[in-house]
């Protein structure tokens, strides 16, 4: 009985031990689990970064937690990699506007994040996931959370498919199971096997980012904001956390932006403006329209 009772309390102070890693303050709040999920869930205002990855997601964790607002989570367990495939398909078939989607999904959401949430709460910070692999929950989100913001990072597709042709995407990559493909209705479904690894990530830039132009709409306007990662530097990192209501020092801004996070390093193949003509017009024929939403030139 004594041993029981000695692990009991040594796994509660092992707990304890790494939520002060985390939150590197003492709790401020002791509300219980089941009235923190039953009355106060609903009423949190996190922020959710949208995106189709490989857009600067880590840095913005990193930037975020040294702010005292938040705590950020770049991907936490679980990632939520196969489930967003599926909300990608759910609401291509149904609509965005679709309540028993997005109750379904929300449910999902919680059942993974209730705990991080809950201890957020108790250590009085706000909480932000910058994990790409919840875009396609992004109307869930918005049902589940209604005072929550959306951050949508975009970046050059030229860029974005290259990144992807390094770490080739599409070719029997061992995470391709978390992408989207085109659904049998869909104009590139029957163009889909005799495409290139290079047209099917243009095609993941595009379909990822017009979701999220259309969940744009959903959105009011104080809620979502659009943050261009090829442009990346001091002056829009400020303008994000004005947004974001959170505070850095200039100099923490200019010393995080010095050290890249996640840099790729692995693989090869030239910058956009060194391709060749056939391959920029078929980035052109799958994307323009998209780029041209987003400000970009191809």
């Amino acid at each position: 009985m004594a041993d029981k009772m000695a692990n009991h309390y040594l796994n509660r102070m092992h707990r304890r031990i790494n939520e002060y890693l985390i939150y590197k303050t003492p709790r401020v709040r002791n509300t219980d689990f089941m009235s923190f999920k039953k009355e106060l869930l609903p009423t949190l205002r996190p922020v959710f970064f949208l995106s189709t990855g490989r857009t600067g997601t880590a840095f913005f964790a990193r930037l975020l937690n040294r702010t005292n607002q938040y705590q950020a989570f770049h991907f936490p367990f679980p990632d939520f990699t196969g489930e967003n495939v599926q909300a990608y398909k759910l609401y291509r078939q149904t609509g965005m506007g679709e309540a028993k989607i997005s109750q379904a999904l929300a449910q999902t959401f919680v059942a993974g994040r209730q705990q991080l949430l809950h201890k957020n709460f108790l250590y009085g910070k706000r909480y932000c996931e910058t994990n790409n692999n919840l875009t396609f929950f992004a109307p869930a989100l918005k049902y589940l959370f209604p005072e929550a913001k959306f951050v949508f990072v975009h970046r050059h597709p030229g860029e974005f498919i290259r990144s992807g042709l390094r770490r080739q995407w599409y070719q029997a990559h061992r995470y391709d199971i978390g992408r989207i493909y085109p659904d049998e209705t869909s104009f590139y479904s029957q163009k889909w096997d005799q495409a290139s690894s290079l047209e099917k990530i243009a095609w993941l830039w595009k379909e990822t980012n017009e979701f999220i132009l259309d969940f744009k709409e959903m959105v009011e306007a104080k809620d979502f904001y659009r943050f261009d990662f090829s442009e990346m530097n001091h002056e829009t990192v400020q303008q994000l956390l004005q947004f974001m209501e959170a505070d850095l020092p200039a100099g923490q801004i200019s010393k995080l932006l010095k050290r890249p996070v996640n840099k790729q390093a692995n693989g090869t193949y030239p910058e956009y403006e060194n391709w060749s003509e056939q391959d920029k017009s078929s980035v052109r024929d799958i994307c323009s329209q998209t780029a041209h939403k987003l400000g970009y030139k191809l």
